[in-house]
């Protein structure tokens, strides 16, 4: 099912992040106008971002807007072209949007998606009309997924390259050696216990039937037939 209306970008992935970085120049809320001077775009553009911006936990505010943590930490890395925390930056962002995570998680569950069957679901997502400004904010959002390293391009389609936070989690708990198994119960009067292999014991029950006077002997011929026994499982 789509989302309840997500509006998508406005603008391309190079125009987004300039608007990103054009709230990086204040540091508090600041209006369209000292945005618009600062990233040289037209504020009526600005504000057809700021929703997305909004929704995906970059800016925060009302009339006045300053960018989140998350978004700081982005115009930053932009500015100064850090590929890595550039990279690391929208990580964040996609984790913590669901919106980013049911794209994400849509490419896994078919093993991929050729680019416009994936920027349809984009936008059906979203829950966008089929417009060709629908279709520019779908490339938009495209691009963020492949900034953050969630999605490769690979032999004509786009497949997931990072496991979402959770899904990691339990893919490293489904792939994990099972446990070693447990201590064995103690054996009764009488029982000798030998292990043949990790998990696989075989339990002898020795009847012992001598005379009065072997009863000085018994004792360590049991012993050493314990043993032999032990030492012929160990090497088998």
């Amino acid at each position: 099912m789509p989302d309840e209306q997500l509006k998508l970008p406005g603008c391309s992935y190079e125009r987004l992040t300039q608007i990103i970085q054009g709230y990086g120049h204040s540091q508090g809320e600041t209006s369209l106008e000292e945005v618009a001077r600062a990233a040289g775009i037209d504020k009526f553009e600005i504000s057809r971002n700021n929703t997305f911006l909004s929704a995906v936990g970059l800016i925060e505010g009302g009339k006045k807007k300053a960018l989140t943590d998350k978004g700081r930490a982005l115009a930053l890395a932009l500015e100064h072209s850090m590929a890595g925390e550039v990279q690391r930056a929208w990580l964040k962002v996609v984790e913590e949007s669901e919106f980013f995570r049911r794209v994400v998680a849509a490419v896994r569950i078919r093993k991929g998606m050729e680019e416009s069957t994936l920027l349809a679901h984009i936008a059906y997502t979203a829950g966008m009309p089929k417009t060709q400004k629908t279709a520019v904010g779908a490339a938009a959002v495209l691009e963020i997924l492949k900034a953050s390293g969630h999605l490769t391009e690979r032999d004509g389609q786009y497949v997931v390259q990072l496991s979402l936070a959770n899904e990691g989690a339990e893919s490293e708990a489904s792939q994990a050696p099972p446990p070693p198994p447990g201590p064995l119960p103690p054996a009764f009067p009488g029982a000798v216990s030998l292990p043949l292999r990790p998990g696989v014991n075989v339990v002898l029950h020795l009847q012992v039937a001598c005379q009065p006077g072997d009863l000085d002997t018994i004792g360590p011929k049991l012993a050493k037939l314990v043993d032999d026994l032990r030492k012929l499982a160990e090497s088998e």
